[in-house]
């Protein structure tokens, strides 16, 4: 799936807003991420994390974009928190370990009480996630 985007500084602020824009591939985006540093120099300019939140998946229940979310985590040294696209208990243990996320976030899921806190929780812990429950 292709994504467009505008150019690269209006993917990644100073204040490290991520906003849906066009013109510039995914492909070329995950480059960009990867040589020519606008990841990086977010973090210069001190941006602690990075929310990722694949637009492509979000809403899909269908898991998290782990290749997308990999490609960032191994280019920065800030937590990345994988946003968009969960459905299963298996999609957040996917997104930290697979994709290499710090964290994993979920709304509608909870919100609708399709899944509860403390089974994905708990799931995890079972599946050797360090987890608090």
């Amino acid at each position: 799936m292709i994504r467009e985007y505008k150019t690269v500084e209006e993917i990644v602020s100073p204040l490290m807003m991520v906003r849906m824009v066009e013109n510039v591939t995914y492909n070329e985006l995950v480059e960009v991420e990867l040589h020519d540093g606008t990841t990086r120099r977010g973090q210069v300019l001190g941006a602690g994390e990075i929310l990722l939140t694949s637009m492509d998946c979000d809403g899909t229940k269908a898991g998290y974009d782990t290749e997308l979310t990999r490609t960032i985590a191994e280019a920065v040294s800030v937590p990345v928190i994988a946003s968009g696209g969960a459905g299963t208990p298996q999609h957040f243990y996917e997104a930290l370990t697979d994709a290499k996320a710090d964290a994993a976030l979920a709304a509608s899921l909870f919100h609708y009480k399709e899944l509860e806190i403390k089974e994905v929780k708990e799931y995890l812990r079972r599946q050797g996630v360090p987890m608090r429950l």
